[in-house]
């Protein structure tokens, strides 16, 4: 349930924002300070991810939890920000 949650979460809050997302995101790509602006952002999507799936950690049935966590991140950000653009 956890795991659904957050992913759902991220997708919604994606989605919702795109509108405003994908024009900084493509002016990002060639100017340094909106691109440090967005990586703030990002980096605290991913500490919420983070902090919601490893506070069950003990049900996390990989061996290494924090890595499996933050390669699920980046493999659902990067599909739901593919299916948004």
């Amino acid at each position: 349930d956890t795991v659904a949650r957050v992913v759902r979460t991220m997708g919604e809050v994606l989605r919702a924002q795109a509108p405003v997302l994908a024009p900084f995101m493509a002016i990002g790509a060639h100017d340094p300070v909106l691109a440090q602006g967005g990586k703030a952002g990002y980096v605290q999507m991913v500490d919420a991810f983070r902090k919601m799936l490893l506070a069950r950690r003990e049900e996390i049935r990989h061996p290494e939890p924090e890595r499996a966590v933050d390669w699920s991140c980046v493999v659902v950000y990067s599909v739901v920000a593919r299916w948004l653009g």
